[in-house]
């Protein structure tokens, strides 16, 4: 299958999450960026932020303004045909997996890639054939350990013996570092305890002696993100900042440590359910952007 411009770009496939080739399709379809955000149940500056977004990582205008409406653009025209084909194509791909088991396959990500990716192979499914989990890493390995889960997506500072895939990542600071009143130092804006970030946040505070204070500690990334605008600072994956602002050098933190990206699978039975879990592992590794140049296994 030709897949046009994409042959020749594959450096920017890692940037590209299917939130915004998805957000492209519609936006072609409806030609409209209020109808687009009313498809999509997002607001209309979500959607620009998306396009603003794409056109930086793929180098070119996919749209233009022109006498108070906007237009795509030639290259935008062609990008957005072959999104159409790749969604289509995602569509019909969870669609032969589903008719393939009539086993729930139960899925545990953390928010963060719940968000890169995970959500939209979800709502495709429709819900029919997957059990989404959502929470810190500790949390969903624990899961996993029990045989609660079938698949689980978690985060640890070494590859973790059972993984069946795994890829390094670097955790990067966000926010606005401002020094809190007192000797209370720099305010974290954390998730729970049992997320890795939590704990590097702190460990990496402490090993370079740097003094800091936990502000709060919040239930899910929309809570710290809002948090974040009264200044404070979070660890994020340096693939995926979210809407926090990534931290500039100047400000002298201390640098976090590497981490892993672990992939666990159950072995599971009977065959008709492992084969489906095999194919979903496969296009979830495609989807959520885990770049091949970092993969350990």
């Amino acid at each position: 299958m030709r897949t046009g411009w994409f042959e020749g770009h594959a450096m920017h496939m890692e940037q590209i999450s299917f939130r915004y080739l998805m957000t492209l399709s519609v936006l072609h379809e409806t030609q409209s960026m209020s109808k687009t955000a009313n498809v999509l149940r997002r607001t209309q500056p979500a959607i620009s932020l998306q396009i603003k977004s794409l056109e930086r990582i793929v180098g070119f205008g996919i749209v233009e303004h022109v006498r108070g409406r906007f237009a795509f653009t030639r290259q935008g025209t062609r990008l957005a045909m072959q999104a159409k084909h790749l969604v289509a194509s995602m569509d019909q791909m969870v669609r032969d997996v589903a008719s393939s088991s009539d086993e729930i396959i139960r899925v545990g990500v953390t928010e963060d890639f719940y968000r890169r990716g995970m959500k939209d192979i979800s709502e495709a499914l429709d819900g029919d054939w997957i059990d989404v989990h959502i929470g810190p890493s500790g949390m969903l390995l624990d899961s996993f350990m029990d045989g609660k889960l079938d698949i689980a997506i978690v985060k640890s500072v070494d590859p973790l013996e059972d993984a069946t895939k795994a890829w390094r990542h670097q955790p990067v600071w966000a926010g606005h570092p401002c020094e809190s009143k007192g000797d209370r130092g720099i305010e974290l804006v954390l998730l729970s305890e049992s997320c890795l970030y939590h704990q590097l946040a702190r460990q990496t505070l402490e090993k370079s002696a740097r003094a800091y204070s936990v502000r709060s500690v919040c239930s899910s990334w929309d809570v710290i993100f809002h948090s974040l605008h009264r200044g404070g600072m979070t660890v994020v994956a340096g693939e995926w900042p979210g809407e926090a602002p990534l931290a500039d050098e100047d400000y002298g933190l201390p640098r976090l440590p590497s981490a892993t990206i672990n992939m666990l699978v159950q072995n599971l039975r009977p065959k008709r359910q492992r084969d489906a879990c095999e194919e979903l592992v496969a296009r979830m590794t495609e989807y959520m952007s885990f770049p091949d140049s970092k993969r350990l296994i």
